[in-house]
Parts: structure tokens; C-alpha cells; sequence
């Protein structure tokens, strides 16, 4: 994780927080905004934020998920 990260994923929470909702929601949804692999599963996104795996996985559940594209004919 490159140094400008932390900072990004704490000043990310910090905003997400005003708005109403948790910090720690707002510290997951910046990993995973940043993040640019494939995949990432919730004990490397627990690892990285030292936060519970518990909490990453209620947390997660509630995002949305995206939509497959659709094909026009």
C-alpha cells in the first residue's frame, strides 16, 4: 500500500462519517475503491484496515453489488 493511501482511506472515513454513516463503512469502501485487483477478501481488507473480519464482512454485504451488462440485440 503506498504511502498516500492510509491518509486517503482516513480522510475518505472522516467524509463518509459526516454524512451519516460509520467511519469504519468509510475506511472499507476506500480500500475497496482503491483497490485494483480482481478480487479482494475480507481477511486481506481485515489485515490491511485492522479492523474485524466480522465487521468487513456485515459491512460488504450491505454495498451494492454491480450489474452485470446488459446485451442490447
Amino acid at each position: 500500500m503506498g504511502h498516500d493511501r492510509p491518509e486517503f482511506i482516513e480522510r475518505f472515513a472522516d467524509y463518509w462519517a459526516i454524512e451519516g454513516a460509520s467511519r469504519i463503512e468509510g475506511r472499507i469502501a476506500a480500500y475497496l475503491l482503491l483497490d485494483d485487483s480482481a478480487g479482494v477478501s475480507a481477511a486481506a481488507i481485515s489485515e490491511e484496515l485492522g479492523v474485524s473480519r466480522g465487521s468487513v464482512s456485515t459491512i460488504t454485504r450491505r454495498q451494492p453489488r454491480p450489474h452485470p451488462p446488459r446485451e442490447y440485440a
